[in-house]
């Protein structure tokens, strides 16, 4: 009975081992979830944040802009006006921003018959104004219009001329991956380290439990040998 006894204490302290090892484990793979979303949760609301700030920018430049651009000369002469504002308007918007996660694209576009033509784009695979129905932009009080894409901003603004009749259309484009891509390196970046610490953490957590076992094993197995003896 007494050997029974001693035989079941390490299976017993095995048991026990694994238990907080395992629990140790779960704590830790609960602690990385959490701060991945904490994490997660920040940086989504910080680039809310930015995109509200850049967009209400976007608006500001656009509209004083805007204010440049005569629309009886775009009715007028479409080539001139191209030639013309492409200078104007180069010394009027910083493109990009080395300061900054943002850059900055505009095109101008005379209107006619319910169609735009191009007259100056500086990126036109960033330009919205092409892919969108006139319908989308075009309102009776010819209101600014403003336009979401992932990681990408587009603010609308109707030209019109002397008689207030539509003539053409300015487009100022803010995109901002750089931020995103910025944010997602940073939040990479803490996860890894949270996640060194935990199993760093882990590791000594464990060793604690584990080496005076394996110690108090070895010890009883060699008072085991020599009570044999």
């Amino acid at each position: 009975m007494i050997n029974n006894a001693q035989s079941e204490k390490p299976i017993n302290s095995i048991g026990n081992v694994v238990r907080i090892v395992v629990l140790a484990v779960i704590a830790g793979v609960l602690l990385l979830l959490a701060v991945s979303f904490a994490v997660n949760h920040m940086r989504l609301g910080f680039e809310k944040e930015y995109r509200a700030i850049h967009e209400y920018k976007l608006k500001t430049i656009a509209t004083n802009v805007s204010l440049s651009v005569s629309g009886d000369e775009i009715a007028m002469d479409p080539v001139t006006a191209s030639q013309k504002y492409s200078s104007i308007l180069g010394l009027m918007i910083q493109k990009s921003e080395r300061e900054s996660f943002s850059s900055l694209d505009y095109g101008l576009y005379a209107y006619s018959t319910g169609e735009l033509i191009v007259m100056y784009e500086t990126d036109p695979d960033r330009m919205m104004a092409r892919r969108k129905q006139v319908s989308d932009w075009l309102t009776k009080d010819y209101k600014i219009s403003l336009f979401q894409e992932e990681n990408t901003s587009s603010v609308f603004v109707p030209i019109v001329d002397s008689q207030g009749n539509m003539r053409g259309l300015f487009e100022l484009n803010g995109e901002f991956s750089q931020l995103d891509n910025y944010g997602r390196k940073i939040e990479l970046g803490l996860l890894k380290t949270v996640l060194v610490v935990i199993i760093i953490s882990l590791i000594f957590f464990s060793f604690q439990y584990i080496i005076p076992f394996v110690f108090k094993m070895a010890t009883s197995s060699r008072k085991g040998g020599s009570g044999v003896e």
